[in-house]
């Protein structure tokens, strides 16, 4: 009966001393971003948007309200969106941390195999696009390769000379 005893106490410890392991990696998971994970943040200098698209000056002062997004090298299946909304606000501040609920975070199975990235100017005030229902809407598109990295948020700033990352240009 004694030895029935030890078993159960250890095969309980042993189990609890996982549970607890498991909860200190889900709570480092949720505030922080892994090596096999990336988070997008893409932003244009609006001064050069023209430029960018290779449009003229009639044709962005057709457009009203416009948006910018861009499609990610990312295979979702229907979970988070292919496009993110691009930032025309050049305040980055590189030392800001993941913030879950703040980034979307793509994990190694949602990232595909490519650092082929499009860049869409749209005809609507809202960043929410879908190039294969809202072709009409497209008044731009800047197709471009890139090579983010894994286990941080990449900040790609693009212009009309170039595409890089910011915080890796800085750091």
């Amino acid at each position: 009966m004694k030895i029935l005893k030890r078993i159960i106490i250890i095969v309980i410890s042993i189990i609890a001393v996982f549970l607890f392991i498991v909860k200190i990696f889900n709570n480092y998971r949720q505030n922080n971003i892994l090596s096999n994970e990336a988070v997008f943040e893409i932003y244009i200098d609006k001064n050069q948007i023209k430029d960018i698209f290779s449009l003229d000056q009639e044709q962005l002062d057709n457009v009203q309200n416009y948006s910018i997004t861009c499609k990610i090298p990312v295979n979702t299946n229907g979970t988070f969106s292919q496009y993110v909304g691009v930032s025309e606000n050049l305040n980055i501040n590189c030392d800001e941390e993941f913030e879950s609920g703040k980034y979307i975070r793509y994990t190694s199975y949602q990232l595909e195999n490519s650092n082929h990235f499009e860049l869409f100017l749209i005809n609507s005030p809202n960043s929410y696009f879908d190039e294969r229902f809202d072709q009409s809407k497209i008044i731009g598109k800047l197709p471009f390769e890139f090579s983010y990295e894994k286990g941080k948020i990449n900040r790609i700033i693009i212009t009309k000379d170039k595409i890089y990352d910011y915080c890796k240009k800085n750091q």
